[in-house]
């Protein structure tokens, strides 16, 4: 029992897929970034998109186009093309094609929707361990009216260095996501025995703020049970919501 709900626990890291036009995942020919994305959705109260020039709540292209995603660097707020010379020690172009928001992430052909964002435009935000002041680092949403959301993110690496996760994210200043200490301790490889969770099966409930995530569901075992109190991000949703 233990290793089936653990095992389930894997689909709750906040590592995206690598994508050959995207120099910010990990793996491309153009860079290798340890692989912590997030992306962003902007939204109005009814959960309508905001960045989709199909949507009727669209925010116009001239604000679209305006939005500039920020990492701090030397005691600068410095875009991904303005960072890319010093992470990629200047061996690398920036890629022509690079998107600050996304179109849907990838769309099936049997149901036409986006299988991470629901189908959702997104900006796309990776706090890169180069910029950790610790193991916390920033990353930075400015629109075109000046105003700025802050990210900020602590992060977790395992013993052995072989992962690099996001333990714990705030949206200004508001907790978003928190991972459990038990969950941390699985991916540390350190899991006592003394450790049950048949018994205490909360004791790997992740946080997820509602506000920021509107499409959770229960974590089921192998037999369709609620494991404890536990949700996670709904199969198709892993965004992070922002309301504008």
């Amino acid at each position: 029992m233990k290793k089936i709900i653990i095992g389930g626990f894997i689909g709750l890291l906040f590592a995206s897929c690598s994508s050959e036009n995207d120099p910010i995942e990990s793996g491309n020919s153009s860079g290798d970034f340890d692989n912590t994305s997030i992306k962003i959705v902007l939204v109005d109260e009814t959960l309508q998109d905001r960045l989709s020039p199909e949507s009727s709540v669209y925010m116009g292209e001239v604000s679209v186009n305006g939005i500039e995603i920020l990492y701090p660097y030397n005691g600068k707020k410095l875009t991904l093309l303005q960072l890319w010379p010093t992470l990629t020690q200047g061996l690398a172009e920036f890629p022509e094609d690079f998107q600050t928001v996304r179109p849907p992430y990838r769309k099936t052909e049997e149901y036409n929707i986006n299988e991470y964002t629901f189908g959702y435009y997104y900006l796309a935000a990776n706090p890169y361990s180069v910029l950790l002041e610790g193991d916390i680092t920033y990353v930075y949403i400015r629109y075109a009216d000046g105003q700025e959301d802050e990210i900020k993110v602590q992060i977790f690496k395992n013993k052995a260095d072989t992962l690099l996760l996001m333990r714990r994210i705030w949206i200004n200043g508001e907790l978003v996501y928190e991972m459990s200490e038990n969950t941390i301790l699985f991916y540390d490889g350190i899991l006592p025995d003394s450790i049950d969770i048949t018994v205490d099966p909360d004791a790997f409930k992740d946080y997820y703020n509602p506000k920021y995530y509107p499409w959770l569901e229960p974590v089921l075992d192998d037999n369709g049970n609620q494991i404890g109190t536990n949700v996670r991000p709904q199969s198709g949703s892993d965004a992070i919501v922002i309301m504008k």
